[in-house]
């Protein structure tokens, strides 16, 4: 196995002189491609490709600069030389393509053949634009003889071919990624996210200028004189005339009045490029300010625009998706890791494991977490090759050899490699138990890393200490005993293992005969081997050495136990600080505090001084704060150097470095110690010379760089001396926090340097709707600085802004699809068993049964959960958890050791039944016996007459059909049958046979298991006894069961109280101005009050719970249980009955009555804490009645309602404010400065007391508010209600609400990818194992044949089985489930099946559970003629046909088995079985069927049947072999030889055919023009149909017409995954499916209307059938 410490794997592999041979990170050596001047990787043809790049972007920028901006006469001599240059550089590059070598990508030669490079460059994109590019030079010779303007024209027509060069870019990433793959492996998603920003801020300027020349197209000079400018620009519909920005600077009239400052132009060229990619900016990152649109009457620009808005979006969206992804896969292992360890964590809070054990896996979890990334071991080893797999394994034999069997002087390389092969590594956290003391554990136990504890009960201390390489239970493991002491983990502690299963495997293999181990009785005891001989020997030494040093406990010691003894290897040498102090914590959230603290300082005290032209400053007392932070971090350096110590993972063990050299050389040789240098330098001292205090502190601001170093410190030190978990999403979240603020307060420091006069609050409004893309409008650039930063700004803000969402959405996203999704399972199951035509009643038991698994169970299935999810020992440890209170309380094993409890605790087998389901009857045949772990379980006996009794109740921790275990039932005694929704676990006789033969002594004690059945039911009938008294007394307590319907009605009724709450108070205290309270209201609020103070008693008194599975009915209990659930604070809080206030205070102006009265009563409000019980508990209350609620509905509707409720208060709050500012200003209304004002939805002259505000006036105000709040947190911003500039309230309320709105929107986004993510999980899991499948048969060079079969194979399991194997989707039912449905499908072929006809029901059962299903194609072999047959086929569906050796198909057979006799004579197969079509059969493995006789018992039964009906086995085989005899007569076979198919018939074409392919692409090509050209018919035109446009649709109609006639005679379809060629066959399947909507698309309406002459419009809607 693999010692964690990955150095110490790969050194062992190191040779003597340190050569490569190292076999775990040795790779193949790359062949060269640097060797020659124009290799792949040669330099120059590097350093050519760069240049090329930086020409083609040159020519992608400024060409259409070029071409929509600059005037065709004005263009610089120096750009026209450098076209010239660059397309004689291109004519070089050409040639250059034309002579460097390539690498083939399918084979991955190099390629430097003159005639293979230039084939490929000649048929390339690359060659093809370049020719185009470079027609440009054709000019030059013809330049002398043209004229200026024609040289300008064809400059300007040439430079559109310029531009062809873009083409280029993709070809250049390709290069660029071919030569990183080369280097190392890249990763797509990064690769793929630099391409996007590349190609989006490509884009932005080339689309800019289009857009300016398009737009100008109308003008003729857009530089006139100045006179000129009002005639010909702003009386011109463009957009350039709307922006002010750029006619307040050409209109000098106007730029000399109003804004000194700014200088006017009359041609601002560079202004109309910034403008222009400024409106491409906000237009594709979806911010849409609204200050420079498109013209309404601009037909053209509204075009362009709605092309960018919509180009916008998915790029956007494709940006989001994109980083995404790349957040995910940065840390694919660690989010793997955090995904599994939050699943974990929810399934212990589920179970409600006990602390010592949680902190067991906690502590297991963060060691595999920091050594091997949180894999476990098969996932880190599964792939491997054998040969890999082995070599690994070989490096533990100096390990193994050290323990006496293993001697190699005894032992050859072969078995102790085997040996080798079948240990496995577990971890230990501290304190865990290894070996338990007087169990029969027989492991044996090799210390790789860390410290364990030799134990004896009864003895306080130790007696002993193992230490890395030391090893126990050799003895135990060879000779079948109890281990005398016991073995416990000190620290983390890795081991290796060798279980008695993996020995035996070995053992029992047939090299290693000569032990003789099964015939000794799987032991050494009366061996005579000398390894087991030593092993004898060195035991008693142990034995003797744990003996005295028990005795001697306290006396001295050996030198290694000793050492081995001490607590910590930590020495403490003068002042240090240990990993583990909490001076740590606090010192890290000071050093986060300050570097935050550095980062918002600066750059505000900045552009404070920037907005006053100050930047020449000295030191001013302000900055004491600075350098008190200064001083510290220079402190933090000096401990850093000396005083901090830290742990060291070498040497196999953790070590505490105290040592003051070493130290100080880790913290000097690493980064931080640089960057710490760099920031506390002291530059600003030199402004008392040069000034500019400031500009000197800037390199303070680098320590942004340690943020994500700080806040990793502060997680390990939280987790280290406090005990406190900060999660991955906490870390995460808190990077995102801090983030956040520095990119506001940044952005805002800049915007308020350029806005002079402007207030702080204003442009932290702006920073946050910009950087949230709400974009509202109301602030906006009015300058060309001002634009080109607000460009900056909004392009590295909404990049920004889709990281936030990203990351939140990478936390809600699983790393990856997985088959443990229970939507894929039900879909699946459910699919695959009404085709096979089952019973609904099964249907509806699968569905129950995942339903309960999900909301019963929390979606976990313990068995399946603990297998995938933990360790074998920590799930040992679990499962004993949680089945040891059932196992225990059983009374049929109370004699037994405690060893043998154990394993039967771990091979119990969970199973979830919902209520009233059956769980055995008379044709339900039990082979095993039931554990109660949840709910309850009633017995039936046989009344007569079809009546069944009721003979007692089994619950919780009780047991039932315990005679099953060693008694075949030929009739079953009871009927069983869940009385609410129950977990049981079950214990089949076969894992009780095995765990009998384990321990020999346990079956003297089981041997009179029916007498101790028979106790065992007089002790549960005095049960039953006491159950009844325990009943009687609940009935008297008076308690609420919390399944009783009434509490679920109840539920729900509060549920509506609080609701009522949450939207009626805060709607009265907002827009029931100046109303009275009335009767009605009084009665709704108090009928409200008095539901939620029952509901307080119901809930703290009688409302029974669950706990650990039993019903706690206790008064006491009840009111401990809900002082611990923490609601009664909020209960209290909303139970203060603040509205008696009124009594002496009846109104607070501008509250009226009915208003402030609300408002005192908004901590009803508070109990909108539990709402989300509530809704969790309605939820679980709809499903119990039948009522299922789709999962992704109910959580699309919890967070649209989340979002609605937020809208209201927010609208509520946010009318508040402008009511507020009403009120406060009514004698001065010039200072009414709020929006509601602005909007005229509020009185001018506001008075209190004054009018009731009638219901159509606050409907108003109150949708407005909705507005505005939606749109916000929407973060769709039109602009049209916004904040009021000159209120500093709602300019915060509004920057406060920008904040949740983006915080919503990032969570709607998150939320609905997890469930667009999970629609499809099945056809995703399908696609990649079909991708996986296709590049493995591309790799290997697979035959076409083979390909196209196993793509067939695939095609075939995706129609019939959504691509799930049957074997598979058996996995996905419950056991018990999954048999009926076996049973049910071949009940008739096992009734005429050898030995299982006669089979007793539980033996048939376990044959069921051992069957596989399979599907096979047309001529698949199930076997050849001659081979072993290991396998019996039942024929389900479909046909098999036998062949000779001739190929002659002598026999067609179906729905029978296939390979009876020589399966059952274990011979040779006869004959060949093909399949004829496609079949489905379940199969039967040998090896299956023998592990299935020996778990029952039957191996000597089946061999004493087999003798006595053997005959019946010769029969069919002597009947079979004169069948062959004679049809291999040489006549017959001429005969049969060619297999007659079924020809397709004459005219019908193939759904594969290119006919059909052309004729269904154009159908769909027709199907998408009426779709886009109807609704314009219908929309835009009164006039009369043209008898152009009549004739072209008469056409396409006459197509549809020929399309109904071509489905119905001669397109053949595919049904069932099978093609159907036969007319009469696909005529029926067209008319009972699509024929209906056909028939009704080709009425000939609109021929009609046509003719009576309609408009336009009746036309249009004539035709929408």
């Amino acid at each position: 196995m693999i010692e964690s410490s990955g150095l110490d794997s790969r050194s062992s592999f190191s040779g003597e002189n340190g050569d490569d041979s190292d076999v775990l990170s040795h790779r193949p050596t790359s062949p060269s491609y640097s060797k020659g001047w124009l290799m792949p990787d040669s330099a120059f043809r590097l350093t050519w490709d760069i240049f090329i790049f930086l020409v083609i972007w040159y020519n992608s920028v400024v060409t259409p600069i070029r071409i929509f901006l600059l005037p065709v006469n004005s263009t610089p001599d120096g750009l026209v030389y450098a076209d010239i240059v660059f397309d004689f550089i291109f004519v070089i590059d050409t040639i250059l393509h034309l002579l460097r070598p390539y690498i083939d990508e399918d084979t991955g030669d190099l390629i430097t053949d003159r005639k293979a490079i230039v084939r490929k460059h000649l048929g390339s994109l690359t060659f093809y634009s370049n020719a185009i590019a470079c027609i440009p030079i054709l000019k030059m010779p013809l330049s002398p003889f043209l004229s200026n303007d024609m040289n300008a024209i064809l400059s300007l027509n040439f430079n559109v071919l310029r531009m062809i060069r873009i083409f280029h870019f993709p070809a250049q990433f390709d290069e660029l990624k071919k030569i990183r793959s080369r280097q190392g492996p890249v990763n797509e998603s990064v690769f793929r996210m630099w391409i996007i920003i590349f190609f989006t801020f490509l884009l932005i300027p080339i689309f800019g200028c289009l857009y300016f020349g398009l737009s100008t197209l109308k003008v003729d000079d857009m530089c006139p004189h100045p006179d000129e400018f009002s005639e010909e620009i702003l009386t011109v519909e463009m957009w350039v005339s709307g922006d002010f920005v750029i006619t307040d600077v050409m209109n000098s009239e106007v730029c000399e009045a109003t804004k000194p400052e700014v200088k006017c132009e009359e041609c601002p060229l560079p202004m109309f490029f910034m403008r222009s990619i400024y409106f491409l900016m906000q237009t594709l990152f979806t911010i849409g300010y609204g200050d420079s649109v498109a013209p309404s009457k601009s037909h053209v620009e509204l075009s362009m625009a709605c092309v960018f808005m919509l180009f916008g979006v998915f790029g956007y969206g494709l940006t989001i998706a994109n980083m995404t992804s790349v957040l995910a896969n940065l840390d694919v292992v660690n989010m793997r890791f955090r995904r599994e360890m939050d699943i974990i964590a929810r399934w212990i809070s589920f179970r409600s494991i006990p602390e010592k054990l949680k902190e067991q896996i906690r502590l297991h979890f963060l060691y595999l977490n920091r050594t091997q990334g949180g894999m476990l071991d098969y996932a880190l080893f599964s792939s491997l090759p054998p040969k890999l797999t082995q070599d690994i394994a070989s490096m533990q034999l100096d390990f193994l050899q050290a323990v006496p069997f293993f001697n190699p002087i005894y032992r050859s390389q072969t078995f102790l490699l085997d040996i080798a092969n079948v240990l496995s590594r577990r971890i230990y956290s501290p304190g865990s138990q290894i070996l338990y003391q007087n169990e029969r554990q027989r492991e044996l136990i090799v210390i790789l890393e860390g410290r364990a504890e030799v134990y004896v009960h009864g003895n306080p201390k130790c007696v002993g200490c193992l230490t890395p390489g030391d090893f126990m239970g050799d003895y135990q493991l060879l000779f079948g005993t109890i281990n005398q002491v016991g073995l416990r983990s000190l620290d983390c502690t890795v081991v290796l293992v060798l279980s008695f299963e993996a020995l035996t495997n070995v053992l029992n293999h047939p090299n290693q005969n000569h032990f003789g181990f099964l015939s000794m009785g799987s032991h050494f005891r009366n061996s005579s081997d000398q390894g087991a001989l030593d092993t004898i020997k060195m035991s008693r030494e142990q034995m003797e050495a744990i003996s005295r040093s028990a005795s001697h406990a306290h006396e001295s010691k050996t030198a290694k136990i000793h050492y081995m003894m001490e607590e910590t290897d930590a020495v403490a040498k003068g002042y240090i600080l240990y990993p583990d102090s909490k001076i740590h914590v606090y010192w890290d959230i000071f050093a986060l505090l300050s570097t935050v603290y550095y980062l918002i300082v600066l750059p505000v005290r900045m552009a404070s001084h920037f907005g006053k032209s100050s930047l020449q400053t000295s030191f001013n007392t302000s900055y004491l704060i600075d350098y008190v932070a200064d001083c510290m971090f220079i402190l933090d350096m000096v401990l850093r150097t000396w005083f901090y110590a830290y742990t060291s993972y070498e040497s196999g063990r953790s070590e505490v470095v105290t040592d003051c050299q070493r130290i100080k050389q880790k913290y000097m040789s690493s980064k931080r110690f640089k960057l710490d240098l760099f920031a506390s330098f002291p530059l600003d001292i030199t402004s008392v010379i040069f000034g500019y205090h400031l500009l000197w502190r800037i390199p303070k601001t680098c320590r942004l760089l340690q943020i994500p170093r700080i806040v990793s410190d502060l997680q390990r030190h939280l987790d280290s001396s406090m005990e406190v978990t900060m999660t991955e999403v906490h870390v995460s979240s808190l990077l995102m926090l801090i983030y956040s603020i520095l990119i506001s307060v940044w952005s805002s420091a800049g915007w308020y340097s350029l806005r002079s006069g402007e207030s702080a609050y204003k442009s932290i409004y702006w920073a946050f709707t910009t950087l949230t893309t709400v974009g509202y409008g109301d602030f906006v650039p009015e300058t060309f600085a001002q634009t080109c930063y607000v460009f900056v700004v909004g392009s590295v803000g909404a990049t920004f802004c889709a990281a936030i969402v990203a990351n939140v959405t990478s936390f809600f996203h699983d790393v990856e699809i997985s088959e443990d999704s229970i939507d894929h399972k039900v879909k699946t199951s459910k699919l695959f068993m009404e085709r096979h035509n089952q019973h609904q009643s099964q249907v509806k038991n699968l569905q129950d049964y995942f339903d309960l698994v999900e909301s019963n169970q929390g979606g976990f299935n313990d068995d399946i959960f603990l297998n995938q999810a933990v360790p074998e020992h920590l799930k040992a440890n679990l499962l004993t958890y949680l089945t040891q209170s059932m196992v225990l309380n059983c009374d049929l094993f109370a004699g037994c050791e405690s060893g043998f409890k154990r394993k039967l605790m771990l091979s119990l087998e969970q199973s979830f039944f919902v209520a009233e389901s059956v769980i055995t009857t008379a044709s339900k045949y039990l082979d095993g016996m039931y554990f109660v772990k949840k709910g309850m379980v009633e017995i039936f006996s046989d009344a007569g007459g079809g009546s069944l009794k009721l003979e007692r109740q089994v619950e919780v921790d009780e047991y039932f059909a315990e005679g099953c275990l060693v008694h075949h039932w030929g009739k079953q005694p009871f009927m069983a049958r869940s009385s609410i929704d129950t977990e049981l676990w079950f214990l089949s006789r076969s894992t009780f046979y095995i765990l009998m033969d384990f321990f020999p002594k346990v079956q003297l004690v089981l041997c009179n298991i029916d007498n101790k059945s028979r106790q065992s039911a007089r002790r549960s009938s005095m049960k039953t006894i006491q159950k009844s008294a325990e009943n009687f007394r609940k009935m008297k307590s008076n308690y609420i069961h919390p399944d009783n319907y009434f509490i679920q009605f109840w539920i729900g009724l509060v549920l509506v109280v609080i609701l009522y709450n949450i939207i009626v108070l805060p709607f009265r205290v907002a827009y029931m101005e100046n109303h009275e309270i009335t009767f009605t209201w009084l009665f709704m609020d108090y009928c409200g009050d008095a539901i939620l103070a029952i509901d307080v008693f119901i809930r703290a008194s009688t409302l029974a719970y669950y706990n650990n599975n039993r019903l706690v009915v206790e008064r006491g209990k009840i009111w401990s249980h809900y002082l611990k659930s923490g609601k009664l604070k909020w209960h209290l809080i909303s139970f203060v009955p603040i509205e008696t206030i009124t009594l002496a205070m009846p109104t607070l102006c501008p509250l009226w009555s009915l208003q402030f009265w609300s408002l005192l009563r908004i901590n009803r409000t508070f109990r909108s804490v539990e709402m989300p019980y509530f809704f969790n508990w309605v939820e679980t209350s709809l499903s119990k009645v039948g009522v299922k609620v789709p999962k992704n509905i109910l959580r699309v509707g919890k967070l649209l309602m989340l979002i609605l409720l937020t809208a209201h208060l927010v609208s509520c709050c946010f009318f508040m404010i402008a009511n507020f500012d009403q009120h406060a200003n009514a004698n001065s209304p010039l200072n009414q400065r709020n929006w509601a004002n602005e909007e005229g939805l509020i009185d001018s002259s506001p008075s209190c007391p004054g009018d009731p505000v009638d219901s159509s006036a606050y409907i108003r105000q109150y949708v407005a508010s909705m507005y505005f709040a939606i749109a916000t947190l929407t973060t769709v911003g039109y602009g049209d209600i916004t904040a009021q500039e000159d209120s500093m309230t709602e300019i915060f309320f509004a920057t406060v609400l920008l904040v949740i709105g983006t915080a919503i929107y990032t969570f709607v986004i998150a939320l609905l990818e997890d469930i667009v993510s999970q629609l499809d999980v099945t056809s995703s899991l399908y696609k990649e194992k079909l991708n996986t499948v296709a590049k493995y048969m591309q790799i290997q060079g697979i035959p076409d044949s083979i390909k196209s079969k196993t793509v067939a194979y695939y095609e075939n399991l995706w129609r019939t089985q959504k691509g799930i194997k049957g074997s598979k989707l058996f996995q996905y039912m419950p056991r018990s489930l999954s048999i009926e449905m076996k049973h049910d499908m071949i009940s008739g072929l096992l009734n005429s099946t050898f030995f299982v006809k006669d089979s007793a029901p539980d033996i048939v059962t376990s044959l069921l559970n051992a069957l596989t299903f399979e599907v096979y194609l047309p001529d698949d072999i199930l076997f050849y003629e001659g081979e072993k047959c290991d396998t019996l086929y039942f024929i389900y569906s479909g046909e098999i046909g036998y062949f000779t050796s001739g190929n002659v198909r002598f026999q067609t057979v179906h729905n029978c088995p296939v390979g009876e006799c020589s399966f059952f004579l274990f011979e040779p197969t006869l004959c060949t079985a093909k399949s004829v079509d496609t079949s489905e059969s379940f199969q039967l493995k040998m090896e299956d069927f023998i592990a299935c006789l020996a778990r029952n018992r039957q191996l000597r039964p089946y061999i004493e049947y087999f003798e006595q009906n053997k005959d019946i086995l010769l029969s069919a085989k002597s009947s079979t072999r004169k069948m062959l005899q004679n049809f291999s007569s040489t006549k017959m076979s001429k005969m049969l030889a060619t297999e007659k198919h079924n020809p397709i018939p004459k005219g019908v074409i193939l759904p594969s055919s290119p006919v059909r392919e052309i004729w269904d692409a154009a159908a769909l090509m027709f199907v998408v023009i009426f779709v886009i050209k109807i609704p314009i018919q219908i929309s835009f035109s009164d006039t009369g149909v043209n008898r152009f446009e009549f004739l072209l649709d008469s056409a396409l109609d006459l197509f549809f017409v020929v399309d109904v006639y071509a489905r119905n005679m001669h397109f053949a379809v595919t049904k069932d995954g099978f093609l159907v060629t036969n007319p009469k066959e696909f005529r029926k399947i067209y008319m009972t499916k699509e024929f209906r909507l056909d028939a009704l698309s080709i009425v000939p309406a609109s021929i009609v209307g046509y003719c009576a002459d309609v408009d336009r419009r009746t036309y249009g809607f004539l035709r929408l059938f």
